[in-house]
């Protein structure tokens, strides 16, 4: 997940821009798709390119996508879909969300991982990514937004679930489906629920006692000339 650590301050400009059409204040990120085709070496030359592609407007508001793809000797070694939420009822009539929004339920033997999310990692996570959205590192803006109170970036919360996982070959592309469904707020117990298969592993993470999955996630194994879509 680490290059959209690098992508995050172009995702932020291409938002932030006159000629973007709506406010980003507050914005959501509610899912993640990432396929990495081939290693990245650390010391590695990469180029970036960011795009505004697609939106739609949903019952909770308007989502938008940001498709990213790095290439590495000019070949394409990992590419995102980023989609992201803004709040209203002013966008027009709801229309049917996208294919990619949905995971199955967790099947077979599960292994649990818990641990607590410091009070002041919205502010360190930013930091290292530029994402000073204010519902990361401000209680009461987050309270004004309609949550309960500040909450960590869905990012940091997949990294440290795919974190627990096994490892799969990276010589062999790898794909990983990410949906945020609710907030994982600063200072709360999580406990993540982890389904293993062979070359596909899914999991459930829970944010103290809400009884509903905040985030749910697969990664699994792909072959040679897989595609996002």
């Amino acid at each position: 997940l680490y290059p959209h650590v690098l992508t995050s301050p172009i995702h932020i400009d291409i938002i932030s821009r006159p000629e973007f059409p709506l406010s980003p204040m507050g914005a959501v990120h509610t899912r993640m798709h990432v396929l990495q085709h081939a290693p990245i070496a650390a010391d590695a030359t990469v180029n970036l390119e960011c795009h505004l592609t697609a939106t739609r407007v949903l019952k909770p508001g308007i989502e938008f996508e940001l498709t990213t793809t790095l290439t590495q000797n000019g070949v394409k070694v990992w590419e995102s879909l980023s989609a992201n939420l803004i709040r209203g009822k002013k966008f027009g009539e709801p229309e049917e969300g996208s294919a990619l929004a949905q995971l199955p339920d967790l099947q077979g033997e599960t292994a649990e991982y818990a641990w607590n999310v410091p009070r002041d990692m919205g502010w360190r996570y930013a930091k290292i990514t530029g994402d000073y959205n204010p519902i990361h590192v401000s209680r009461v803006l987050a309270k004004l937004m309609g949550f309960d109170r500040d909450l960590i970036h869905g990012m940091w919360s997949a990294a440290r679930c795919l974190g627990h996982l096994p490892a799969l070959d990276p010589a062999l592309p790898i794909r990983a489906d990410l949906i945020f469904k609710g907030p994982v707020y600063m200072e709360s117990d999580v406990t993540m629920k982890h389904a293993a298969g062979e070359s596909d592993h899914q999991f459930d993470l829970y944010c103290a006692g809400n009884p509903r999955p905040v985030i749910r996630g697969r990664v699994r194994q792909e072959n040679a000339g897989a595609t996002l879509a």
